[in-house]
This record gives structure tokens, sequence and C-alpha cells, in this order.
């Protein structure tokens, strides 16, 4: 029921009862404002009442836009990344070249073969590492199911020049890396 509806109600009462009562009893009519939005306000009207505030929610959507399309671009670089490594791994070894500096970036995660002695006294433990199991199970530090551990990485003196190379000679739990004896991989 709308207000005059109701005001018509009230007006029925009160002519039921005698005039001294019916002055007790009036209602007054609330005048009822109705919001419009004019059709003849320009652009411009309109573009001054956007406040600064309406700016910066629109940097929200930017931004997760933005980042959305960086990790798409990030993955497809990963896979690149992974693909490569695995390329990389499947080839044959390559004796070591004579000037070192040759050895660019894009020849990272080659197989090289060199000859020489390794120094166990500066010998260095990169860790913590989990280790990971070649079928792709395991997990991360945080995870459960690896067993943490450290890379052993050893000087090679490489015979017949006055260079050292690192080498990283695999894996160690880190109990055993605890230990001043633990089992060195082969092959000097």
């Amino acid at each position: 029921m709308n207000r005059l509806g109701m005001w018509r109600v009230a007006e029925q009462c009160c002519q039921k009862y005698s005039s001294s009562q019916a002055r007790t009893f009036t209602l007054k009519p609330k005048p009822v404002f109705i919001l419009a939005r004019r059709s003849n306000t320009s652009a411009i009207q309109r573009f001054k009442a956007v406040s600064p505030h309406h700016y910066v929610m629109l940097i929200f959507p930017c931004i997760t836009f933005y980042l959305g399309v960086w990790q798409i671009k990030r993955r497809k670089w990963k896979l690149g990344l992974i693909d490569e490594l695995k390329r990389k791994h499947k080839l044959a070894a390559v004796p070591l070249p004579a000037d070192l500096s040759a050895i660019t970036a894009d020849r990272e995660y080659e197989r090289f073969i060199a000859e020489g002695q390794f120094d166990h006294s500066r010998e260095t433990f990169i860790g913590p590492r989990v280790l990971l199991d070649p079928t792709g199970a395991g997990g991360g530090l945080i995870s459960s199911g690896g067993t943490t551990g450290v890379h052993v990485v050893t000087p090679l003196k490489l015979s017949g020049r006055d260079e050292d190379i690192l080498v990283n000679r695999g894996w160690i739990s880190r109990q055993a890396s605890r230990e001043d004896n633990f089992d060195r991989p082969t092959g000097e």
C-alpha cells in the first residue's frame, strides 16, 4: 500500500470519530523523492562525477590481468627451459675446450670430459637439497616424501694446466655430510 492509500484509510477512520477526536489522529503525508537520472546530461558532466577513488579501484583489475598474462608467459618460458635441459642431458659428453672462456652461457648444463686431481681440502656442500625421485614423485623442502641432503662440489685441478673447475659430484644425505669420512664418489 502506498502513502496515498494510507492517507485515505486514515481519513475514513477519522470520519467515524467526532471532529475533536479526529484532530488528534490526523496523519501528514511525507513527500516522496524519486531519484531519476537526467537523460540530457552530457558526457562531460558525467565524467566530472567520477571521483579519484574510482580510478584507484581500476588499478586492481589491471594488475590482476597483468599478473595473469605474466604467469602464462612464465609458464611458456619454463617449459622451454625444461625441454632444453632434457635435450642437453641426452647429448654425449664432449672434451673440455683448452680455452675455458669459450664455454658460454648457452652451453650451460652440457656434459664435458676432463682429467685432473680433486682437491678435497676445498670441498663445499650446497644445501639443503631434496633427493628427487626420477619418476617425478617426491617433494620439495616443505612437503613430505623427500630426504634432505646436500650437493658435494669439489674443485678439480686440471692436468697439464694451472686451472681449476668446480665439479658437482652428486647428492649425499645431511647426516653423511656431517661426517668427515663419507664415501666419496669414485672417478678421481
